[in-house]
């Protein structure tokens, strides 16, 4: 937080939840105004000057001083009779008393004391008691010169000023102030009862969040990489893109409100989090549906008016042949006039042709689809199957890479028939796997009726691919395809899969042998009887990587509280235990009543192959009253009782466990990552959405995946926390076994395991024809050079969604990357911090640009003009903010 607001331009901040034996730590030193840094800023360039509120609350009640039963008076928003001066006089001294011992704490004798609370000065009648009997407390201690104080109303930044008027400047106060590093975390206000159960309250909607943002970011995107491609003369053209984007952006921002991305709100309120949450997917649907359209179009458009100048020319040669044929041949000579009339035909209809094509690039509408997509607010996204009929054989599927790296993705689609041809722009045949495909948005283990088609695919950076996928027969139809391969299958419950999943063969699972899934980077073991990962073994050898699925039992938890009073299996459902083996990926579905959990494995000599998928469908209604799920993983790992999370996917900090402190204590926030190591191995559990991350012994880590509660937390909600929503949750489980730093003071992620999360979180956006149509495949590919290894592009967006404004707003993130140990299994090492950024040749369309500045994070200040050959110096863990004009 204090690197994002000292680069929003923000000098001060004030703060008020954290820790109350903290509180009473830095009230105890003096420290209770200090400066925010970060541990790996040695020179304090991005520290903030912060204010510590000396009290826990912030209601009326509670921020007179430090003697809590003293303030009640002090609240005048009911007084319906006039208040005795004497009286008044006596709550003066009272309330001058406090307020000595309150500025105690600080290193001057400025005190801020806040008038407010929630849902306050909403009439005119507070207005009127609070303002005159405070303006009378004021008089009757300003008029005392033994008090020697001066007391009036002001705002933060007259505090702010008379502070730093005394002080020194914030980044420069004097006497020096204390440094404080970390987030604050764990917050308990007071005895044991800690906040750490918001982290994963209402996963449904913290997951409808991340979806959303990552929409957002795709369709702003495609929308510059159209503007660039110059469709369309005046901003004009883009508005009712530039309309859907900013309501897309005012949907996704509401929702970081404090009770929402908490999930601390009640029910009917979350649900109305969902309706808009829901449009805001709506509208960045829209924009990238129409922006993969105008360069889908686009490139068709090219295509006809090559071949039709090619037509051009070649009915000229004709023609020139025909005259020659004329006069070489009188006996032909009426027939050769007429194929020259012809010919001169076909050259007129052909420039017609040119004309038209350009004329219908933009009137002509192709009706492309999403192939995932959310039916409802409350639904999880369902995925569009391709279906074919005759003369309707062939679909093009566009595929997007958000990412400004290339990589090698995976591409799960819905297909009504396993019969199929898939090819790229080159003609090249693409080999895909052929499975069952599970119901994923219930939780009963079942299957549909189409297939899942399985296949990799190399993307470039940003680039927009478009494949073939013809349907060579229907499902029933026996033909022998040599890119298609199938899955076998081995079920616990042999005969009821046999009827579940139609055209598989169906084989019995032995309970007695143990189940590996391996590629050519790892394998990962089983156990049959209830499909839990027991170990992984990489080419360093083998570690335990223990499996499974816990719920905390309490009376006491709530949307805030995690007050666990108990830790428990599951109830005792009988388990149904699937193994999906094939040549591109396998997979172990186990499925009991409430919870469905799939571990995948692929096998594609890439990063795909790094990490196993986690995909988890809960149902906690089925599990139970007052349960918090959580996945557990076991280790032999001796990581000392530490492990690590990410803050706000922008750093990694270390935790560690106690035992003196209760087991909510021990859970931290999660957005993107968390880790554990020795010297040995690291396990790295990638996230893609935001979950409380704990530990409680050595060598384990837990995620807690979702809860259901019967109780109110008495922390403000007022109800209790009864979401009944299925929830999908995805994760990815990496062992590392080298590329990591032992006795580093700061940990980073490896650079694969950088790549593996960034993957994991910007999966590619694909769409396809919802019917055949004259489109063909291609590749759009705007970037002209990679970024370097270790640099990530945050965002690329129109600054302001106002048509006439032309500027292009850059987001680069340089992460700290852990590199340390040398490899050798590993050719696609990255050296961070080497490569600057070259803003002017990244995109092909670049040339167009003559300068840019550099801004604050929300591009509205503007820092510095550099040439646009200026290369960009970004040191690592720094994010810089670019701004360019569109010509």
């Amino acid at each position: 937080m204090p690197y994002f607001l000292r680069n929003l331009d923000f000098k001060t901040i004030f703060i008020q939840r954290i820790h109350y034996n903290i509180r009473r730590h830095l009230g105890k030193h003096k420290a209770t105004e200090f400066l925010w840094e970060q541990r790996w800023d040695s020179t304090a360039s991005t520290s903030i000057f912060t204010h510590l509120a000396p009290h826990h609350l912030y209601t009326i009640k509670n921020i007179c001083g430090l003697t809590k039963n003293n303030c009640y008076f002090y609240d005048f928003k009911d007084i319906m009779f006039e208040i005795e001066k004497s009286q008044m006089e006596t709550q003066a001294q009272i309330l001058l008393e406090e307020m000595r011992k309150t500025v105690s704490l600080y290193p001057h004798n400025v005190l801020l004391y806040i008038l407010g609370d929630d849902f306050r000065w909403a009439e005119d009648t507070e207005w009127t008691n609070q303002y005159k009997n405070y303006k009378l407390l004021m008089k009757l201690i300003n008029s005392n010169p033994a008090n020697d104080v001066i007391m009036q109303f002001g705002t933060l930044k007259n505090y702010y000023d008379a502070v730093f008027e005394r002080s020194g400047t914030p980044d420069a106060p004097t006497p020096s102030l204390p440094s404080v590093q970390g987030d604050f975390f764990p917050y308990a206000d007071k005895y044991e009862d800690y906040w750490t159960g918001y982290f994963t309250s209402r996963p449904f909607y913290k997951q409808m969040s991340r979806e959303l943002e990552r929409d957002l970011r795709t369709a702003e995107i495609l929308l510059v990489l159209a503007k660039l491609e110059s469709f369309g003369n005046d901003g004009a053209d883009f508005q009712e893109d530039l309309i859907g984007l900013e309501r897309a952006a005012e949907s996704l921002g509401l929702f970081q409100h404090h009770d929402a991305i908490t999930g601390t709100s009640k029910q009917m309120v979350a649900l109305d989090y969902g309706d808009k949450l829901q449009n805001g997917l709506l509208m960045a649907h829209a924009v990238i549906l129409k922006n993969v359209q105008r360069l889908a179009q686009a490139d068709n458009s090219h295509r006809q008016s090559v071949n039709s100048h090619r037509q051009a020319d070649n009915s000229h040669r004709q023609a020139d042949n025909s005259h020659r044929q004329a006069d070489n041949s009188h006996r032909q000579a009426d027939n050769s006039h007429r194929q020259a009339v012809d010919t001169h035909r076909q050259v007129v209809d052909s420039h017609r042709q040119v004309v038209d094509s350009h004329r219908q690039a933009d009137a002509e509408r192709v009706d492309i689809i999403l192939e995932s997509y959310r039916p409802t607010p409350g639904s999880l996204p369902a995925k569009s199957p391709l279906f074919f009929k005759p003369g309707n054989m062939e679909r093009i599927v566009f595929l997007f890479n958000p990412l400004a790296r290339s990589r090698t993705t995976v591409i799960h689609l819905l297909s009504e028939t396993q019969n199929l041809r898939i090819t790229d722009a080159d003609g090249r045949e693409i080999a895909y796997q052929v499975s069952p495909a599970l119901n994923d948005v219930d939780t009963q283990g079942s299957y549909l009726d189409v297939l899942r088609i399985t296949f990799f695919l190399q993307l470039d950076p940003l680039a927009l691919k478009a494949i073939s996928i013809k349907s060579l027969g229907e499902r029933t139809k026996k033909i022998k395809i040599k890119t298609r391969s199938t899955t076998t299958i081995r079920s616990t419950d042999r005969a009821g899969d046999k009827v579940k999943i139609q055209g598989f063969s169906v084989k019995e699972l032995d309970p007695a042998e143990l189940v590996t899934l391996t590629n050519a980077y790892m394998a990962a073991t089983f156990r049959p009887e209830d499909g839990m990962l027991q170990a992984l073994r990489t080419r360093k050898g083998k570690r335990k990587v223990a499996m499974e699925l816990k719920r905390y039992e309490s009376m006491n938890s709530g949307a805030y509280l995690f007050r666990p009073t108990g830790l428990g299996d599951l109830k005792p459902y009988p388990y149904t235990v699937r193994v999906l083996q094939g040549p591109l990926f396998s997979e172990i579905q186990t499925h009991t009543g409430g919870v469905v959990l799939i571990v995948r494995i692929y096998n594609s000599a890439t990063d795909l192959d790094k990490s196993l998928e986690v995909e988890l469908i809960t149902q906690m209604e089925k599990l139970g009253e007052n349960n918090e799920l959580v996945l557990r993983l076991t280790t032999d790992i001796r990581n000392n009782l530490t492990f690590h999370t990410d803050s706000n996917g922008f750093q990694i900090i270390q935790r560690r466990v106690s035992h003196v402190l209760p087991m909510a204590a021990n859970y931290y926030p999660a957005t993107s990552m968390g880790f554990m190591e020795d010297d040995r191995s690291r396990l790295t559990l990638h996230l893609t959405q935001a979950h409380g991350v704990g530990s409680q012994r050595n060598g384990e880590i837990e995620v807690m995946i979702d809860r259901f509660l019967m109780q109110d937390d008495g922390r403000g909600v007022g109800e209790a926390l009864r979401d009944p929503r299925v929830v999908k949750t995805h994760l990815q489980l990496q062992l590392e076994t080298e590329g990591f730093c032992l006795d580093c003071p700061l940990k980073n992620p490896t650079d694969t395991a950088h790549r593996v999360n960034l993957a994991a979180n910007n999966p590619p956006h694909i769409t396809f024809e919802q019917e055949m149509s004259n489109l063909t495949t291609f590749n759009y590919e705007p970037v002209q050079s990679n970024l370097p290894c270790d640099v990530h592009l945050l965002m690329m967006k129109p600054v302001t969604y106002n048509p006439g404004d032309k500027r292009v707003g850059f987001l680069f993130h340089r992460p700290g990357l852990d590199c340390s140990t040398p490899r050798t299994s590993d050719l696609d090492v990255c050296l961070p911090g080497t490569e600057d950024i070259l803003l002017g040749g990244l995109l092909k369309k670049a040339h167009t640009f003559k300068s840019y500045n550099e801004t604050t994070f929300n591009f509205v200040n503007s820092r510095k003009r550099f040439g646009i050959k200026t290369p960009i110096r970004l040191l690592p863990m720094h994010i810089g903010a670019y701004t360019v004009n569109l010509p």
